[in-house]
């Protein structure tokens, strides 16, 4: 249930950035008010947020966005508490755009109502022109609801069968060198959990004031270099540190310090529930991340040659049952 509360969540926020988006919900800047009645497919969706299920068990989320690559956009698609996330052609607004404008969904610009029952019904679209379309319903939902979500969804669905995994997006420094970059590279590569967005990867030096807090380790003896990617929301506590060992380095010491050491206080106000370290040839990582992740990372790790040796659970978590 923990997993579904925080997609449910990731979705629901979506959804109000999107609306914050539009400015006055009120009003446009072409004089059709907050109603998007009469629009066309050529005036495109520029973003879409849907939810429906009659129980918490079966709700459906979706949430349509633009994407960084040019010509494409973002789907989010979540049942209970499975996520499939990636991106396909941005024709797919067209698409929508052109259900609504066949379906009966227009008349439920700007309502809502909410009656006993569990059943859930939530839409949001924002179009080219700046018109929007809202309605958001509990307990009994209008049947011109649930057959305009179900066209949305059903087009949704058949993008999807093209659809390229989203990957998590990185941003390498400079400065990081060649090998530390290729082995970050080949790990995010499996990596599609939507918290990895804005990760920086950079070369901690070894007289980095900050060194102890970037990494785990008090100092760098022993480390021939160090990066470290960490993901720059401040709400994502996330960090991967890969450190290439000089000749003769004790791995097994350095591993042992870093599991002992670990912060699990590092980001203030989030805590992450997992650490653990992997070892590879010459190089020791160390990550503190969420249960999510971890659940991604691991057999990342394994698939690309290292060996998991060493893991743990956050001790300020375990007691209140938030893992």
């Amino acid at each position: 249930m923990k997993m579904k509360r925080i997609l449910s969540a990731v979705v629901i926020c979506a959804m109000a950035l999107s609306l914050a988006a539009c400015g006055n919900t009120n009003g446009s800047n072409n004089g059709h008010g907050g109603s998007s009645a009469g629009v066309t497919v050529a005036n495109p969706v520029t973003s879409f947020s849907g939810s429906y299920g009659k129980n918490p068990e079966d709700v459906i989320y979706l949430n349509v966005s633009p994407a960084q690559n040019e010509g494409k956009v973002m789907i989010d698609y979540v049942v209970g508490d499975k996520q499939t996330r990636g991106t396909v052609d941005a024709s797919l607004m067209h698409a929508l755009a052109s259900v609504y404008e066949k379906s009966d969904l227009a008349a439920l610009n700007e309502k809502s109502s909410y009656e006993e029952g569990e059943a859930i019904g939530t839409l949001y679209m924002d179009f080219a022109d700046g018109s929007i379309f809202t309605c958001d319903f509990g307990g009994k939902i209008p049947d011109e609801f649930v057959s305009g979500f179900e066209a949305l969804q059903k087009e949704i669905e058949s993008a999807m069968e093209n659809m390229e995994p989203y990957r998590a997006q990185v941003h390498f420094d400079d400065d990081v060198n060649a090998e530390a970059k290729a082995e970050l590279n080949a790990l995010f590569a499996h990596l599609s959990n939507q918290a990895l967005e804005n990760n920086a990867v950079s070369n901690v030096a070894a007289d980095d004031a900050n060194y102890a807090y970037n990494t785990g380790l008090e100092n760098a003896d022993g480390i021939a270099n160090t990066t470290v990617s960490m993901n720059m929301m401040g709400t994502v506590p996330h960090s991967i540190a890969l450190f290439q060992l000089a000749d003769g380095t004790d791995s097994a010491a350095i591993q042992q310090s870093l599991m002992t050491n670990a912060d699990w206080r590092k980001w203030v106000c989030v805590s992450p529930n997992v650490a653990l370290t992997a070892t590879k040839g010459n190089n020791v990582l160390f990550a503190m991340t969420l249960t999510e992740i971890s659940e991604e990372l691991v057999p990342a790790l394994q698939a690309e040659g290292w060996t998991v040796t060493a893991t743990a659970e956050n001790p300020d978590l375990v007691d209140d049952g938030a893992l």
